[in-house]
């Protein structure tokens, strides 16, 4: 990310801090209004960048496998697909179009195959979108407009359970469920973007949480 952030000469880019989060801070101080086209491009390269860096195999597949051009890193990766095959004129029952949609939903898979996914997954067969690339939470507000569920409702209820379950158990997932596990610290405060070797005890591991973690989350 050091590369991407010194095309910005008047942002002090801290690489202790979570990617998204610098980002942020960016877009703050230049005064990029979400939604807007200079806002969208920069975001594509910011996406673009991160995802080579975490070795997304979505991100893989458009600009390896089959190379897409106009492939946008933000944009939902199955609207993307559809993009893909449209400009390529695959038609659906022939081989190209198959194999390569054999081969996305297999990275699809390895990249968001979850329980966060599994949630709303359910509700794409009712015509919601979901966007995996998207903020899980920001998604659940989304999904939650589309069902119109209000707030407190039993149905609302049982839907946030059910995510929050889902949130912990892809957590516990990627990261495990020992407090004292150092890999598994250690692999949390590489995906938090801390810079160089990860600390080398859980104890140190945990300093960094109340620092680039808080900072990300909150």
């Amino acid at each position: 990310m050091d590369k991407f952030f010194a095309e910005y000469s008047d942002f002090g880019y801290c690489p202790t801090n979570a990617p998204e989060y610098e980002f942020e801070r960016l877009r703050a101080i230049r005064g990029w209004k979400k939604g807007t086209k200079t806002y969208k491009q920069h975001r594509r390269a910011f996406f673009s960048v991160l995802l080579t860096i975490t070795k997304s195999p979505v991100h893989r597949f458009f600009t390896e496998t089959y190379y897409f051009p106009a492939y946008d890193p933000t944009a939902n990766p199955k609207r993307e697909f559809d993009r893909l095959a449209e400009a390529r004129k695959w038609k659906p029952t022939k081989r190209p179009y198959k194999d390569a949609e054999e081969a996305f939903y297999r990275a699809f898979r390895v990249e968001f195959g979850s329980s966060v996914l599994e949630f709303f997954e359910e509700y794409e067969e009712e015509g919601f979108d979901y966007n995996p690339r998207g903020n899980s939470e920001i998604e659940l507000d989304r999904l939650a407009w589309f069902k119109k569920w209000m707030y407190g409702t039993p149905e609302w209820t049982v839907a946030l359970d059910t995510f929050h379950q889902a949130i912990k158990t892809d957590f516990n997932t990627t990261f495990g469920r020992n407090d004292n596990d150092i890999e598994g610290w250690q692999f949390l405060c590489i995906v938090l973007g801390v810079r160089g070797v990860a600390p080398a005890t859980a104890a140190k591991c945990r300093e960094v949480r109340y620092t680039s973690f808080d900072r990300y989350y909150r």
